[in-house]
Protein backbone atom coordinates (compact mmCIF):
# COMPACT_ATOMS: atom_id res chain seq x y z
CA UNK A 1 0.00 0.00 0.00
CA UNK A 2 1.20 3.50 -0.84
CA UNK A 3 1.45 5.25 2.53
CA UNK A 4 2.26 8.68 1.09
CA UNK A 5 0.11 11.27 2.86
CA UNK A 6 -2.19 13.08 0.46
CA UNK A 7 -4.43 16.10 0.98
CA UNK A 8 -7.83 16.65 -0.57
CA UNK A 9 -9.89 14.38 -2.82
CA UNK A 10 -8.75 13.02 -6.17
CA UNK A 11 -11.08 13.72 -9.07
CA UNK A 12 -13.03 10.52 -9.73
CA UNK A 13 -15.89 9.80 -12.16
CA UNK A 14 -19.29 9.94 -10.44
CA UNK A 15 -21.29 7.01 -9.05
CA UNK A 16 -24.95 7.85 -9.59
CA UNK A 17 -28.31 6.24 -8.89
CA UNK A 18 -31.42 7.54 -10.65
CA UNK A 19 -34.76 5.98 -9.74
CA UNK A 20 -38.32 6.86 -10.62
CA UNK A 21 -41.57 5.79 -12.21
CA UNK A 22 -41.85 3.64 -15.33
CA UNK A 23 -41.50 5.65 -18.53
CA UNK A 24 -40.12 8.78 -16.88
CA UNK A 25 -36.97 8.67 -19.03
CA UNK A 26 -34.34 6.92 -16.92
CA UNK A 27 -33.02 4.76 -19.75
CA UNK A 28 -33.08 7.73 -22.13
CA UNK A 29 -30.98 9.62 -19.58
CA UNK A 30 -28.49 6.78 -19.47
CA UNK A 31 -28.23 6.67 -23.26
CA UNK A 32 -27.45 10.41 -23.30
CA UNK A 33 -24.35 10.01 -21.10
CA UNK A 34 -20.96 10.03 -22.87
CA UNK A 35 -20.19 6.76 -24.73
CA UNK A 36 -22.41 4.50 -22.61
CA UNK A 37 -22.34 0.72 -22.41
CA UNK A 38 -25.47 -0.90 -20.96
CA UNK A 39 -25.63 -3.94 -18.70
CA UNK A 40 -29.30 -4.82 -19.07
CA UNK A 41 -31.24 -6.84 -16.55
CA UNK A 42 -34.53 -5.71 -18.10
CA UNK A 43 -35.46 -5.12 -21.72
CA UNK A 44 -35.97 -1.36 -21.58
CA UNK A 45 -33.47 -0.02 -24.11
CA UNK A 46 -35.92 -0.31 -27.00
CA UNK A 47 -34.96 1.79 -30.01
CA UNK A 48 -32.37 3.88 -28.18
CA UNK A 49 -28.99 3.95 -29.90
CA UNK A 50 -26.53 2.64 -27.30
CA UNK A 51 -24.07 -0.22 -26.92
CA UNK A 52 -25.32 -3.17 -24.89
CA UNK A 53 -24.38 -6.77 -24.09
CA UNK A 54 -28.01 -7.76 -24.47
CA UNK A 55 -30.38 -8.96 -21.79
CA UNK A 56 -28.75 -10.70 -18.82
CA UNK A 57 -30.58 -13.86 -17.78
CA UNK A 58 -28.58 -14.66 -14.65
CA UNK A 59 -26.26 -13.22 -12.00
CA UNK A 60 -23.40 -14.94 -13.81
CA UNK A 61 -24.34 -13.07 -17.00
CA UNK A 62 -24.05 -9.78 -15.10
CA UNK A 63 -20.63 -10.74 -13.75
CA UNK A 64 -19.49 -11.71 -17.25
CA UNK A 65 -20.60 -8.32 -18.61
CA UNK A 66 -18.73 -6.43 -15.90
CA UNK A 67 -15.61 -8.52 -16.55
CA UNK A 68 -15.88 -7.71 -20.25
CA UNK A 69 -16.04 -3.97 -19.51
CA UNK A 70 -12.97 -4.24 -17.30
CA UNK A 71 -11.11 -6.08 -20.07
CA UNK A 72 -11.99 -3.77 -22.96
CA UNK A 73 -9.50 -1.18 -24.33
CA UNK A 74 -9.09 2.04 -22.39
CA UNK A 75 -11.55 4.70 -23.56
CA UNK A 76 -13.83 2.30 -25.47
CA UNK A 77 -16.69 3.52 -23.29
CA UNK A 78 -16.96 6.35 -20.78
CA UNK A 79 -20.14 5.43 -18.88
CA UNK A 80 -21.37 2.12 -17.47
CA UNK A 81 -25.16 1.98 -17.16
CA UNK A 82 -26.90 -0.80 -15.24
CA UNK A 83 -30.59 -0.98 -16.11
CA UNK A 84 -32.07 -1.81 -13.66
CA UNK A 85 -31.17 -2.47 -10.02
CA UNK A 86 -34.52 -3.97 -9.05
CA UNK A 87 -34.36 -6.52 -11.87
CA UNK A 88 -30.74 -7.22 -10.94
CA UNK A 89 -31.97 -7.99 -7.43
CA UNK A 90 -34.25 -10.71 -8.86
CA UNK A 91 -31.21 -12.35 -10.51
CA UNK A 92 -29.23 -12.08 -7.27
CA UNK A 93 -32.06 -13.68 -5.29
CA UNK A 94 -32.35 -16.52 -7.83
CA UNK A 95 -28.63 -17.24 -7.59
CA UNK A 96 -28.75 -17.07 -3.80
CA UNK A 97 -31.59 -19.60 -3.78
CA UNK A 98 -29.86 -21.93 -6.25
CA UNK A 99 -26.66 -21.92 -4.18
CA UNK A 100 -28.60 -22.41 -0.96
CA UNK A 101 -30.94 -25.10 -2.27
CA UNK A 102 -34.07 -23.01 -1.72
CA UNK A 103 -37.05 -22.29 -3.93
CA UNK A 104 -37.68 -18.77 -2.64
CA UNK A 105 -35.60 -16.10 -0.91
CA UNK A 106 -38.02 -16.22 2.02
CA UNK A 107 -37.42 -19.95 2.50
CA UNK A 108 -34.15 -19.25 4.33
CA UNK A 109 -36.20 -17.86 7.21
CA UNK A 110 -35.72 -14.88 9.52
CA UNK A 111 -34.57 -12.61 6.62
CA UNK A 112 -31.42 -14.73 6.25
CA UNK A 113 -31.86 -14.96 2.48
CA UNK A 114 -31.60 -11.20 2.10
CA UNK A 115 -28.46 -11.21 4.24
CA UNK A 116 -26.90 -14.00 2.17
CA UNK A 117 -27.70 -11.96 -0.96
CA UNK A 118 -25.61 -9.06 0.36
CA UNK A 119 -22.39 -10.91 -0.50
CA UNK A 120 -23.38 -10.64 -4.17
CA UNK A 121 -24.24 -6.97 -3.79
CA UNK A 122 -20.82 -6.38 -2.23
CA UNK A 123 -19.18 -8.21 -5.14
CA UNK A 124 -21.21 -6.13 -7.61
CA UNK A 125 -20.24 -2.79 -6.05
CA UNK A 126 -16.60 -3.82 -5.73
CA UNK A 127 -16.45 -4.65 -9.42
CA UNK A 128 -18.08 -1.31 -10.29
CA UNK A 129 -15.42 0.50 -8.28
CA UNK A 130 -12.71 -1.45 -10.09
CA UNK A 131 -14.15 -0.38 -13.45
CA UNK A 132 -14.48 3.22 -12.29
CA UNK A 133 -10.86 3.37 -11.14
CA UNK A 134 -9.23 1.37 -13.94
CA UNK A 135 -11.29 2.67 -16.87
CA UNK A 136 -12.12 6.16 -15.55
CA UNK A 137 -15.79 5.48 -16.28
CA UNK A 138 -18.83 7.10 -14.74
CA UNK A 139 -21.25 4.62 -13.16
CA UNK A 140 -25.02 5.12 -13.55
CA UNK A 141 -27.42 2.70 -11.87
CA UNK A 142 -31.11 2.94 -12.79
CA UNK A 143 -34.02 1.69 -10.72
CA UNK A 144 -37.78 1.89 -10.43
CA UNK A 145 -39.32 3.49 -7.38
CA UNK A 146 -41.39 2.25 -4.48
CA UNK A 147 -43.18 3.89 -1.59
CA UNK A 148 -41.36 2.61 1.48
CA UNK A 149 -42.46 2.76 5.09
CA UNK A 150 -39.88 4.62 7.19
CA UNK A 151 -39.50 3.78 10.87
CA UNK A 152 -39.32 7.07 12.77
CA UNK A 153 -37.84 6.76 16.28
CA UNK A 154 -38.83 10.35 17.08
CA UNK A 155 -42.49 10.12 16.13
CA UNK A 156 -44.99 8.49 13.82
CA UNK A 157 -43.76 6.34 10.93
CA UNK A 158 -44.20 7.78 7.45
CA UNK A 159 -43.93 6.86 3.76
CA UNK A 160 -41.20 7.95 1.36
CA UNK A 161 -40.18 7.39 -2.26
CA UNK A 162 -37.13 5.11 -2.49
CA UNK A 163 -35.41 2.77 -4.97
CA UNK A 164 -37.36 -0.48 -5.38
CA UNK A 165 -34.94 -2.71 -3.47
CA UNK A 166 -35.12 -4.73 -0.28
CA UNK A 167 -34.09 -2.44 2.57
CA UNK A 168 -30.90 -4.38 3.31
CA UNK A 169 -29.69 -4.07 -0.29
CA UNK A 170 -30.92 -0.48 -0.52
CA UNK A 171 -28.86 0.49 2.51
CA UNK A 172 -25.64 -0.88 1.01
CA UNK A 173 -26.19 0.49 -2.51
CA UNK A 174 -27.38 3.94 -1.44
CA UNK A 175 -24.44 4.37 0.92
CA UNK A 176 -22.04 3.51 -1.92
CA UNK A 177 -23.42 6.10 -4.35
CA UNK A 178 -22.11 9.66 -4.63
CA UNK A 179 -25.51 10.95 -5.68
CA UNK A 180 -29.08 9.65 -5.76
CA UNK A 181 -31.76 11.36 -7.82
CA UNK A 182 -35.51 10.80 -7.78
CA UNK A 183 -36.90 11.24 -11.32
CA UNK A 184 -40.46 12.50 -11.57
CA UNK A 185 -42.81 14.91 -13.30
CA UNK A 186 -42.82 18.42 -11.92
CA UNK A 187 -46.35 19.10 -10.73
CA UNK A 188 -48.58 20.92 -8.28
CA UNK A 189 -51.38 19.29 -6.30
CA UNK A 190 -54.61 21.30 -6.46
CA UNK A 191 -56.24 20.31 -3.17
CA UNK A 192 -59.51 22.01 -4.07
CA UNK A 193 -59.90 20.08 -7.32
CA UNK A 194 -58.09 17.03 -5.92
CA UNK A 195 -55.91 16.67 -9.00
CA UNK A 196 -52.28 17.00 -10.04
CA UNK A 197 -51.42 19.84 -12.41
CA UNK A 198 -48.27 19.65 -14.51
CA UNK A 199 -45.77 22.48 -14.19
CA UNK A 200 -43.42 23.68 -16.90
CA UNK A 201 -43.39 23.56 -20.68
CA UNK A 202 -44.75 20.00 -20.84
CA UNK A 203 -48.50 19.79 -20.26
CA UNK A 204 -47.97 16.78 -17.98
CA UNK A 205 -45.14 18.48 -16.12
CA UNK A 206 -41.44 18.81 -16.91
CA UNK A 207 -39.27 15.74 -16.29
CA UNK A 208 -36.94 16.56 -13.42
CA UNK A 209 -34.84 14.85 -10.75
CA UNK A 210 -34.60 15.78 -7.09
CA UNK A 211 -31.05 15.51 -5.70
CA UNK A 212 -31.50 16.65 -2.08
CA UNK A 213 -33.21 14.29 0.32
CA UNK A 214 -36.21 15.00 2.50
CA UNK A 215 -38.52 12.96 4.75
CA UNK A 216 -40.63 12.22 1.67
CA UNK A 217 -37.92 10.78 -0.58
CA UNK A 218 -34.46 9.25 -0.76
CA UNK A 219 -31.94 11.54 -2.45
CA UNK A 220 -28.47 12.94 -1.85
CA UNK A 221 -25.45 14.35 -3.64
CA UNK A 222 -21.81 15.24 -2.97
CA UNK A 223 -21.53 17.65 -5.88
CA UNK A 224 -23.30 20.78 -4.67
CA UNK A 225 -26.37 20.15 -6.83
CA UNK A 226 -29.52 22.19 -6.22
CA UNK A 227 -32.76 20.65 -5.01
CA UNK A 228 -34.03 20.00 -8.54
CA UNK A 229 -32.53 19.72 -12.02
CA UNK A 230 -33.96 18.82 -15.43
CA UNK A 231 -33.70 15.09 -16.15
CA UNK A 232 -30.88 15.40 -18.68
CA UNK A 233 -27.15 14.87 -18.90
CA UNK A 234 -26.68 18.49 -19.98
CA UNK A 235 -28.15 19.65 -16.66
CA UNK A 236 -26.00 17.23 -14.64
CA UNK A 237 -22.70 17.66 -16.47
CA UNK A 238 -21.55 20.93 -14.82
CA UNK A 239 -21.90 19.31 -11.40
CA UNK A 240 -20.57 15.79 -11.90
CA UNK A 241 -17.55 16.55 -14.09
CA UNK A 242 -14.39 15.29 -12.30
CA UNK A 243 -12.74 18.68 -12.78
CA UNK A 244 -15.53 20.38 -10.87
CA UNK A 245 -15.41 17.75 -8.13
CA UNK A 246 -11.69 18.38 -7.73
CA UNK A 247 -12.26 22.13 -7.69
CA UNK A 248 -14.89 21.78 -4.94
CA UNK A 249 -12.55 19.61 -2.90
CA UNK A 250 -9.71 22.08 -3.34
CA UNK A 251 -11.94 24.99 -2.35
CA UNK A 252 -13.01 23.13 0.79
CA UNK A 253 -9.38 22.40 1.66
CA UNK A 254 -8.46 26.05 1.15
CA UNK A 255 -11.32 27.18 3.40
CA UNK A 256 -10.12 24.82 6.14
CA UNK A 257 -6.54 26.05 5.76
CA UNK A 258 -7.67 29.70 5.85
CA UNK A 259 -9.76 29.09 8.97
CA UNK A 260 -6.81 27.37 10.66
CA UNK A 261 -4.44 30.21 9.72
CA UNK A 262 -6.81 32.84 11.09
CA UNK A 263 -7.26 30.88 14.30
CA UNK A 264 -3.49 30.60 14.74
CA UNK A 265 -3.04 34.32 14.10
CA UNK A 266 -5.71 35.20 16.64
CA UNK A 267 -4.12 33.10 19.39
CA UNK A 268 -1.89 35.30 21.61
CA UNK A 269 1.62 34.01 22.07
CA UNK A 270 3.24 34.63 25.46
CA UNK A 271 6.91 35.59 25.24
CA UNK A 272 8.82 35.04 28.49
CA UNK A 273 10.59 38.10 29.90
CA UNK A 274 14.42 38.03 29.76
CA UNK A 275 16.14 36.98 32.94
CA UNK A 276 18.05 39.86 34.55
CA UNK A 277 21.30 38.50 35.94
CA UNK A 278 22.91 41.90 36.67
CA UNK A 279 22.65 41.68 40.46
CA UNK A 280 24.02 38.18 40.49
CA UNK A 281 27.01 39.13 38.34
CA UNK A 282 27.80 42.21 40.48
CA UNK A 283 27.68 40.12 43.62
CA UNK A 284 30.30 37.84 42.22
Amino acid sequence: MDTTIKRGAAAQPPRLIVYGTEGIGKTTLGASFPAPIFVQTEDGLGRLDADTFGLCQSWQDVKDCLAAVLAEPQGAHRTLVVDSLDWLEKLIWRDTCEQGGKQNIEDFGFAKGYIYALTRWDEFLTRLDEIRAAKRMAILLLAHHTVASVKNPNGEDYNAFAPRLHNKAAGVVCQWADAIGFAHLRMHIDTAKKKAIGLGEDANGDRVATWIGSPGLTAKNRFGMPQELPLSFEALAPFIAPARAAKLAQAAAERIAETTTKADAATPVEIPAPVNNTSTNNAN
